[in-house]
């Protein structure tokens, strides 16, 4: 994982973060922001972009344009700040960039439903049934005796990720832009 002015770029997931948000990007733009943050404070001629981005594939530089700008947009780059043009050379990613273990950027795990709340099944709006001998209630609320459930919370709707299915033409080949 890299971060940079703000944005968390995650190279295991394919995701671009910024805050507690997902920044969308087309895959190709991914790889090209990808490039440049992997070699920053360095000319990237616009040939080298080409090969690494486009491999074996002819494209023109207006492929290449389009993916820095939509880059440029995704990051609020609209002064050329943190991708700076370098005229009829390449590229050049002049923000800093921080190397992060992912395991520093790891969500928290998710307390139990009604944990340390004294709740119980109160928690839930309704009486739960239990089948095992009720525990005492530790909470400041008190309560005396009283069943407790144990079922996990779902996590947290900024750490989900929904993954797009590949999408079929008329011809049943997987679509790739």
């Amino acid at each position: 994982m890299f971060q940079f002015a703000g944005y968390t770029l995650d190279i295991a997931r394919n995701s671009l973060r910024a805050a507690d948000r997902e920044v969308p990007l087309r895959r190709k733009s991914f790889e090209l922001l990808r490039y440049l943050v992997e070699n920053p404070d360095r000319l990237a001629t616009k040939e080298e972009l080409l090969k690494a981005i486009w491999p074996n594939v002819t494209v023109t530089d207006e492929s290449l344009m389009r993916c820095v700008s939509e880059v440029r947009q995704a990051i609020g780059d609209s002064k050329q700040a943190i991708i700076a043009t370098v005229p009829r050379c390449g590229y050049r990613f002049t923000a800093p960039v921080a190397r992060v273990a992912a395991s520093a950027a790891a969500v928290a795990p998710s307390p139990l439903v009604g944990e340390g709340w004294g709740l119980g099944s109160r928690a839930l709006g309704t009486d739960v049934p239990h089948g095992s001998t009720p525990t005492p209630d530790p909470s400041p609320q008190g309560g005396g005796e009283q069943g407790r459930v144990g079922a996990v919370a779902a996590p947290p709707r900024s750490s989900l990720r929904i993954e797009p299915t590949p999408r079929t033409g008329s011809r049943g080949a997987a679509r790739s832009r």
